[in-house]
């Protein structure tokens, strides 16, 4: 793990420290290079679209174990995922911000679906239709066959 000066930490020195403050440090870290390699792209010689894109939302604080077990909690047998509809909203919101190559504003899409399909579109003129921007959830494990469409829970 990554301390907020961008150093590689020990297992042992993360160890004791708590999951928060290694998360702020890698964090503090993280958002410091990010805005480093932005002003450079936006310095550069010719206008870039920048994406910037994360996967998925935080763990439910029930989920989230401290480095010194290393081993999550138990379960309490109930599942987050169908049970809980602000844990679920949280889960799946995501970081996605465009700023496009003119400059000019735009929205994000709230899925990643559209991505690629709106910078085509807008800056080289394509013409790819976009999908409806839904959300997909397991509601146990990892179960391709038994994923379900939560989108008009979400939005």
């Amino acid at each position: 793990m990554l301390t907020a000066d961008g150093n590689c930490q020990s297992l042992e020195a993360a160890k004791k420290n708590q999951r928060t403050r290694n998360y702020a440090g890698q964090v503090e870290y993280a958002n410091r290079e990010l805005l480093k390699l932005v002003d450079a792209i936006l310095a550069g010689p010719r206008p870039a679209t920048i994406v910037i894109h994360a996967d998925e939302g935080p763990y439910p604080p029930q989920f989230v174990f401290d480095e010194p077990e290393f081993t999550p909690p138990a379960s309490d047998g109930k599942n987050w995922l169908t049970s809980a509809p602000k844990i679920r909203q949280e889960k799946t919101s995501i970081i996605m911000a465009i700023r496009h190559a003119d400059s000019m504003p735009a929205e994000a899409p709230r899925t990643p679906i559209n991505l690629y399909p709106i910078i085509l579109n807008r800056s080289f003129n394509a013409h790819i239709p976009l999908k409806p921007d839904r959300t997909f959830m397991y509601p146990n494990g990892i179960d391709l066959g038994a994923l379900k469409d939560i989108t008009n829970e979400l939005y």
